[in-house]
């Protein structure tokens, strides 16, 4: 388990975490979000004993990282998937990390094979593609066998099967009990992936909820209509306290209503429905109405520049 407690940390006159308080319990990967700058690695940081909170504790299973007896068997992570001499080899890096930590070599030759790193294990780091050292970070982070994982933007760098197998490995290690705490910018896979989501902005909690909760208090749900008698299937909508949004000639987007009373109204002014479809709100359109207010860097419109 992972608890931050009223965190605080600035870097000279940026405040980059405020308050901060939440828990992330085993048995299920919870998502972390939220724009660029808000925090997130600081977070990470004072976690795993890099950086120190003003005030506040971030505690790994009760205790700072700093009284944990054996780090690596309680808590792994993957911040930075370069930060591995280019000059070792894979086998070498994580040898020496095991060594270290009272890891046997077998257990070095497990994480190879588990992160599909096997036939490069003896190839130097220097030459390994984005998505080689994402790997060998994940397999550093698992070496211990921990009951804790954080990771950092894990499938950057990843192809499609890469993505998917991290996926998995994150979905698998949480199905054991394990507590599995990402960092991610990409939205869809934090809604394929994750079953909880600590969402913050600016260094401060905006929200702490599942998944579904977060998507639905976001996104407003609206049904898709098609029908050559939009114009007047519309009419008899917004008489009903529907809400409409015209999407071309044929299609209409309505949010108020369900499905079976816009079939009803259809069926009453004789309207033919070609489509009549719930649109499922998404969790990037929920993410950017609740982080809207706490962008550090906001962007132009091609007409802007």
């Amino acid at each position: 388990m992972l608890e931050a407690k009223g965190l605080r940390k600035a870097y000279g006159s940026k405040v980059a975490v405020d308050d901060l308080s939440f828990t992330v319990r085993g048995g299920q990967v919870t998502g972390f979000l939220g724009p660029n700058g808000a925090g997130k690695s600081a977070t990470m940081r004072m976690f795993l004993g890099l950086d120190h909170p003003e005030s506040g504790s971030a505690l790994i299973n009760g205790r700072p990282f700093h009284r944990l007896r054996h780090p690596m068997h309680e808590v792994g992570a993957m911040l930075d998937a370069k930060a591995a001499h280019p000059g070792r080899s894979a086998y070498g890096h994580l040898l020496g990390l095991a060594c270290s930590n009272g890891i046997g070599r077998r257990r070095v030759g497990e994480v190879l094979e588990i992160t599909g790193l096997g036939a490069v294990a003896r190839k130097r780091i220097g030459g390994f593609s984005l998505g080689m050292s994402q790997r060998l970070g994940i397999a550093a982070a698992l070496l211990g066998d921990p009951q804790v994982l954080l990771f950092d933007e894990p499938v950057n760098g990843l192809d499609p099967e890469g993505v998917r197998w991290i996926r998995d490995l994150m979905t698998g290690l949480a199905a054991e009990g394990r507590t599995v705490f990402v960092s991610s910018h990409l939205m869809s896979e934090m809604e394929l992936t994750a079953d909880w989501l600590v969402v913050i902005g600016r260094g401060r909690l905006i929200a702490d909820a599942s998944v579904q909760e977060v998507t639905a208090s976001g996104s407003r749900r609206a049904v898709k209509v098609r029908t050559p008698q939009a114009d007047q299937l519309g009419v008899r909508i917004r008489r009903a306290g529907g809400t409409v949004t015209v999407h071309g000639a044929d299609t209409l987007l309505v949010s108020g209503l369900d499905a079976p009373r816009i079939s009803t109204l259809a069926f009453e002014c004789g309207a033919e429905l070609h489509e009549l479809s719930e649109e499922r709100g998404s969790l990037e359109a929920a993410f950017m109405q609740l982080t809207g207010q706490s962008l550090e860097y906001r962007t132009g419109t091609p007409d802007q520049i």
